[in-house]
């Protein structure tokens, strides 16, 4: 399903990873590279991260500055048409969150999520009902329209299809708190037959809860995904971490593992296993 929807935001940090590659094959600088479009560094950097879609004009120039065969100049050109278009939630309200728009290319291009959850269901494994209740009382009232939460809902359901059709394997960390959070006692005991019956039924989907018994432990002060595509792709593994203030993106390959560290000491010492999760869950009472 993935491979067939236009997702610039993927084929932009795709495109921008390659152009930074064949920069430093070259052996030429953000200096040298600026000089040769006439435009400034900082221009180049822009299009070495992906930022914005470049003109085809410029990938072209650049890389027959860099010394590239025309095959793979063409690659490239398919590239830049692919950034350049919409993306196909382009037909569902954001209220303009560009961080939201990021998420989504992203995430529909990875092969893999490590997601850690201390305070909302993953949104992986909502069922509707809870994405409704959660919307509705996650900002204050009025801030978030119906147009918003309906598109929502669908845009859920179209994230979830990928796990269901095996596209993307789901490893996801929760802490109890998640579960205690009073949302109406069908609607907890819904999800949680959902995630029972996904972890049961899809190899691809593992479900770990972190008790209350274990105290504190590390990660539990933030939520964050860890996003890994597949090989070939252009694109190297990236972590989110969500906050207040939205959505915090790091690349650097120390982070990512750092994070990588914490998720799988969690999930080795803290939370239950998988197997012992599923019968958690199956005697857990809804609050």
């Amino acid at each position: 399903m993935s491979g067939t929807r236009p997702n610039p935001t993927a084929s932009r940090r795709a495109l921008a990873a390659r152009l930074r590659r064949m920069r430093l094959a070259a052996g030429k600088s953000t200096e040298d590279a600026a000089r040769e479009l006439m435009a400034s560094a900082s221009k180049i950097s822009r299009l070495e991260s992906g930022e914005r879609a470049p003109q085809p004009r410029d990938v072209r120039d650049l890389a027959r500055y860099y010394g590239v065969n025309d095959d793979e100049i063409e690659q490239l050109q398919d590239l830049v048409l692919e950034a350049r278009r919409k993306g196909w939630w382009a037909d569902y309200a954001l209220e303009d969150d560009e961080q939201a728009e990021l998420y989504l290319g992203l995430e529909f291009a990875a092969s893999e999520v490590e997601l850690f959850e201390n305070l909302r269901w993953p949104g992986l494994l909502q069922t509707e009902e809870v994405t409704r209740v959660v919307l509705e009382n996650l900002k204050p009232p009025g801030e978030l329209s119906r147009e918003y939460v309906k598109d929502q809902v669908i845009l859920r359901r179209e994230r979830q299809q990928r796990l269901l059709e095996g596209e993307i394997s789901l490893h996801a960390i929760m802490d109890e708190a998640v579960l205690r959070r009073p949302l109406g006692e069908n609607v907890v005991r819904q999800q949680v037959r959902r995630i029972i019956e996904l972890a049961k039924s899809l190899s691809s989907v593992v479900v770990q809860v972190v008790p209350f018994e274990a105290g504190f432990y590390p990660g539990l002060d933030g939520t964050f995904n860890i996003l890994s595509y597949p090989e070939g792709s252009g694109l190297a593994a990236m972590v989110f971490v969500e906050g207040l203030r939205g959505n915090m993106l790091f690349e650097r390959n120390e982070i990512v593992e750092r994070y990588r560290g914490v998720f799988r000491d969690v999930a080795s010492r803290d939370a239950l296993d998988p197997e012992d999760t599923i019968r958690w869950l199956e005697h857990f009472d809804a609050p």
